[in-house]
This record gives C-alpha cells, structure tokens and sequence, in this order.
C-alpha cells in the first residue's frame, strides 16, 4: 500500500484544493454496481441527443449513454429521435432520412430546450464515438436504420475501441451477424421492453452471452413481476447485466434497484447514481415552463419550446394554413394598447389542428402526464360567435372528441359544465391547469379564477417527449367532428404542473410581450481563467462548480452567464467579481416573479507546481485527465504498491502498479 510518498513529477500537472468551503460533488460511482443509463444523454437539462447532453453525462460519471441514431439521405449515420421528423428538436422541417448531412449540420438543435443552447447542432456517430472514448463510456444505440457495415465504418474511421458501441440487437440471428461485422464489440439484449418468448430459457441467455450480450433490458416492471424474477436470475446466472427502461422519480429508481436491477434507464442520470451510490440526490419533478410561443411571423418558440406545427404538416393546404399579421392588418382590436403582430388560425379541419409539443420528461404515468398548465392569449372574431372552438385535443391523432372547448357563447369546459365568458372581439388571456391527482381542471381569464370541470381516467392526459414518434404532445383548435372556428392568437404557453391561483394571478391579462416565464435557472456560467472543461453544474442544488490556476487573481474575475428567458438577477452578467472566498451567490428570479433560485459559485484553485496532496492511501487526483503526458515517480525506497489515478472529479482514469523506487506511466 503506498503511505504518505515523496513524488517528482515532471508532467504538467494540477492537485486540487478548496479555497473555501463548498459541498462536495459526487461523480465517482466506480464502487458502485448501480449503472443509470443516460436517456439522449443527460436530457433533463441538456437538450437531448447533442455532444453537450451527452458529454455532461460521461463528465459526471455515467458510463452508458442511449442514443437514437438515423441515416441521412447520403448515408451518414447521425443522432436524432422521434422517426426523423425534425420539427421538435431543431428548427428545421421535414425528416433526416430526406436531408444530407451538411444540410443537417445547418439546422440548430438546442434553441428548443432554451435560447442558450443555441448552437448545438445534430451529431454524427462518429462525433459522439469521439467524445465516448475520451471518457471511456459506451454508447447504447436505439438504431433506426440498422446497417452493420456503417457501424463498423464509424469504428474504423474514429478508431475508437469497438466496446465503445453497444448496438441494441432483438434475436440471436441478428446478433449473430452482428459478430460477424463487428467481432469484438458488445451488444443489449432488447426486444420493444417484453421478456424472452422463453423467460426461462438457460440456452437463451448462454448463447447471447457467448455471442457478446453485456446487458439484458425490459421495460418498467414491479416487485412482484414473476417474469422478472426467472428473468433477473438467469441473466445473473450466466453474467449479464439486468437493466430495466426506465424511471425519473426517485421512489421508482429506488424500487428498482431494490429488486435488483443493475442499471436503469434516465433523463436524471447523474441522479439516480447519486441516489443509489450515496443515498441522496435532488427533489423530482421540477415545476418548469417547458414552451413559451409568441407569434408574430411563425410557429417557432420564444426562449424555450419547439416548433408548433400542423398536424397534417405534409398535405397542408393554404387554406388550412396560419397566416401572421398585424391587428390592424387583420383589422382586429389591439392588443393591450399595441398594433402587435398576431396569428390568425382558419377552421380546422379533423385531419389538422396544431400539434404542441409538450417536452415533459416522464413522471410515474410514463408516456402520459396528467399534471400540467397552458395558458394562451386569444382573440374570438365575431364570426366565430355562436360557434365551438375546441382549444385542447388531447389526441394526435384527432380521433374523438376535444377535451376543452370554447361553448358558443363565449364560456370554456367541456360535458356541459362550462365557466367564465370571453368577449368577442376582445383580447383575453384564457388559462387552465390539469391536475388529474386532484380531479380537477380550473380555468382563469385574465388572472381571475372562473371555475372548474372534475376530471377522472386519463382523457386529459397529454404525451410526454417518451412517447416514440413524430404525434407526441397535444393539439389545439383540432375536433374530430368539426367542432371548431377561427379564432387569432399571440402568444401560448405551457407548463408541466398545475399552477396554483396565485401564479395564474400573477400572470394577468392578454399582453402584447408576452406570457411570462416561471423559470430561474442559470446556463453558459463562465469565468476567465478557469481551467478548460472543469465546469459542472449540479442543477438540483443550485451549484456551479470552477477550476481556477493557482496564480489567478480572483478578486478580478469576470464572471458571465445566461439566465430563463425574461428572468432577472441581483448581480449584472459579464461583471468583475471577487471570489477569493470560493463562493459566490447570484439570485435569479423569473419573469413572473413567482419563483426565486439562489445559484452558488464554488471555485477552486489548482497548484500547477506538482501534486498537492495524497488523496487517501491508494491515490492521487491529478489535471488534466486525458492528457498525453507522463507521469515520472521517484519513491523515497524502493517498494511495492499501486497508483490509482483521477480526475479532478473522482473518477478512476488508471489503475497501475509499480516495483521499484522509480516508475514511468502514462497518463
């Protein structure tokens, strides 16, 4: 065992030590046998399927990350989901298997889950193989276009380890033309969530060993499962993985991992490590504003949100299509005093309808939420008087009746119940909260409360961002009969839980700037002078976590950061600041005033001169890790032990031994 050594050290190299104190983060889960799985990367925070969602997995310790890939029309494999339509995740229409891939690289594919992820743009597989090996993890692939020989081309060309890939296969015929290509690269059992045909098969899970399987996968199961129990037991038995697909919430991860789950599926995938590893992780869900539209030219979002298209995007007619314009262009009432641009939606027809997209990660009813708010500034012509409009079809594909209508005379329910009345040929802002634990679905015009419909089963249940394909989310102005007219609007927004009175309040009346926004979170948080890639952020508790040069002066360090859409903080962005105590606090309250976050600065400071301190008696924590350097120890005697070297964060980069009193590794 090595004790306290004397080390010369001839590599550029960084201890790590707190100015001041801060709370600790965990990112080392290698004692751990709990693996989360990261669903599209870390996709809770960081738009999903991106080199950045995937690469803030890999940094905080996750080893496996799940990645849906397609083929471009010239044939590059590239990361993307919902069966390559490209309207919820980028700015751009119409689907990846239709566009090259420079015509992919132009699109933006982080504008949606907030404006300070511009930039991020669709990767290819091989960019994303690229960043796998640079922190040793493995990417899971959801494959939509499977074809063996490009897979391999990805390998060959990034010459990245072939563990680096773990293709999801469904029949032992596939895996075995899988090691044909691809000899020496693992795989995942996984056939659409369900068990075996033959649970209880020893030939089954000995052969897909044999062939390579590391991990066997099904969907959300229960303690009582029996399929579960043969099912984990055999897998175990011939030294496979059981991983299961997949939870959010805490209880969840934890009932998993008492049943003796191995891994599970996440969009919290540092959580459910943290959870599991240490015992402890963030609240779940979040109360966020998950779509924020004002529509002045098109139907993209405002600050967060993807883009709102037609259901029938691909028989559109002009008839059925939104035009934009201004009130007087409509020749329509202003809006709160001002010639604002607007939208003008035709009558719908049932094929059509604008098709929301809600970005909701799963909560316990899986690919359905039944806890949300929408609120939406409207206007009703007076040809529309008389008329239903159905403002919330819970139904892509428009096959029953709406959920929430407009009555004729101007109220809003549904099943006759109907509450409040809206003035033609007014401007009013109509909102309602869903709330299926409660049974209750209230409704506000301008901020006042009006009344409410009771709500039981699922109808009013709207599809998360899980659900698999293009139709996920709700539509609005869309009835299967018809049951709808012409109505302007300028703004929407949603938000994934049930807004109490006092938030529905705060929002007031129909404006021509919008809806506020209820959330307060800091992105993009740098300071000059910080070590390159020593940035985290622990989202649950509110931390940015900082590497600074021994030498920095920190009483002049200009910190700069984005905050949510509209909201506001105690301290200017892009100002000089003192953080020679380590810590530092911004407020940030939303653009609704109804929530206020206190995010912590905690900076460290790295001695370049050598390593600081021995970490305990079996390591040291070196930076930067990967480096292309060497690593020279002279011991004070000659002796036998290890060296285990981390990273900053904790993580195990490498694991040697040394005889002698002098020993050269390369780090």
């Amino acid at each position: 065992m090595l004790k306290k050594l004397y080390f010369t050290v001839t590599a550029l190299l960084c201890g790590i030590g707190a100015i001041a104190q801060c709370p600790k983060m965990i990112v080392n889960f290698d004692s751990c046998k709990f693996h989360a799985i990261a669903y599209r990367g870390y996709s809770h925070i960081y738009p999903e399927n991106t080199l950045l969602s995937i690469e803030e997995s890999f940094k905080r310790g996750i080893k496996y990350c799940v990645m849906d890939i397609s083929l471009t029309s010239d044939g590059h494999y590239v990361l993307f989901h919902d069966d390559q339509a490209l309207y919820r995740t980028t700015d751009g229409q119409g689907k990846v298997t239709e566009k090259t891939l420079e015509e992919l690289k132009t699109l933006d594919a982080g504008s949606w889950k907030g404006y300070y992820f511009k930039g991020n743009t669709i990767p290819t597989l091989e960019d994303a193989l690229l960043i796998a090996e640079k922190y040793k993890g493995y990417l899971y692939l959801n494959t939509k276009n499977y074809d063996l020989q490009k897979l391999k081309a990805a390998l060959d060309s990034t010459h990245t380890a072939p563990e680096r890939l773990l293709p999801y296969v469904s029949t032992i015929a596939q895996a075995q033309s899988l090691r044909k290509v691809l000899p020496n690269t693992p795989w995942v059992w996984y056939n659409g969530g369900s068990y075996p045909d033959s649970v209880g098969s020893d030939y089954f899970y000995q052969t897909c060993v044999t062939l390579g399987c590391k991990s066997f996968e099904v969907e959300g199961t229960t303690p009582s499962d029996s399929n579960w129990i043969v099912f984990k037991a055999k897998v175990h038995k011939f030294g496979g993985l059981a991983w299961i697909y997949g939870a959010n919430e805490n209880q969840q991860i934890l009932v998993y991992d008492s049943m003796g789950a191995d891994g599970v599926e996440s969009d919290r995938p540092w959580n459910a490590n943290e959870l599991i590893c240490s015992g402890s992780t963030g609240a779940y869900p979040d109360s966020l504003t998950s779509g924020n539209w004002r529509f002045e030219y098109n139907l993209n979002g405002l600050g967060i949100g993807s883009q709102i298209r037609p259901r029938d995007y691909v028989n559109l007619t002009a008839k059925q299509m939104p035009s934009f314009n201004t009130c007087s262009g409509f020749s329509i009432a202003k809006l709160d005093g001002q010639d604002a641009r607007v939208m003008y939606i035709p009558q719908m027809t049932p094929t059509n309808g604008l098709l929301v997209y809600t970005n909701f990660d799963a909560e316990d009813l899986g690919t359905l939420d039944g806890t949300y708010s929408v609120i939406m500034d409207i206007m009703i012509p007076p040809s529309s008087y008389g008329k239903y409009i159905a403002i919330l079809q819970t139904s892509p594909a428009n096959t029953d009746d709406a959920d929430l209508f407009i009555n004729q005379f101007g109220a809003i329910g549904i099943n006759s119940v109907y509450s409040g009345t809206i003035d033609t040929g007014k401007w009013a802002r109509v909102a309602y909260s869903v709330d299926v634990n409660a049974g209750k679905l209230k409704v506000y015009i301008d901020g006042k409360y009006v009344g409410y419909n009771t709500i039981t089963g699922t109808r009013w249940d709207v599809l998360n961002k899980v659900q698999a394909g293009e139709n996920q989310g709700f539509l609005i102005f869309s009835d299967d009969n018809n049951e709808t007219a012409p109505i302007y609007m300028s703004a929407l927004q949603i938000r994934d839980y049930p807004m109490d009175s006092l938030s529905m309040t705060s929002l007031g009346k129909a404006s021509a700037s919008g809806i506020p926004q209820g959330n307060a979170d800091m992105y993009n948080v740098k300071i000059d002078g910080a070590i390159a890639d020593s940035t985290l952020m622990d989202y649950d508790r509110q931390i940015y976590y900082f590497v600074m040069q021994d030498n920095a002066d920190l009483s002049q360090c200009k910190l700069s950061f984005d905050l949510s859409y509209g909201a506001t903080s105690d301290k200017n962005p892009a100002e000089v600041v003192d953080l020679n105590y380590g810590v530092y606090t911004v407020k940030v309250r939303s653009q609704d005033t109804m929530r206020t976050k206190d995010w912590t600065i905690c900076v460290h400071k790295a001695n370049e001169t050598g390593i600081q301190k021995v970490m305990d008696e079996n390591s040291i924590s070196l930076y930067p890790n990967p480096a292309s350097q060497k690593l020279n120890v002279s011991l004070s005697k000659e002796m036998k032990g290890e060296i285990v070297v981390t990273d900053m964060l904790g993580k195990q980069q490498l694991h040697s031994r040394i005889n002698g009193q002098k020993e050269e590794i390369d780090i």
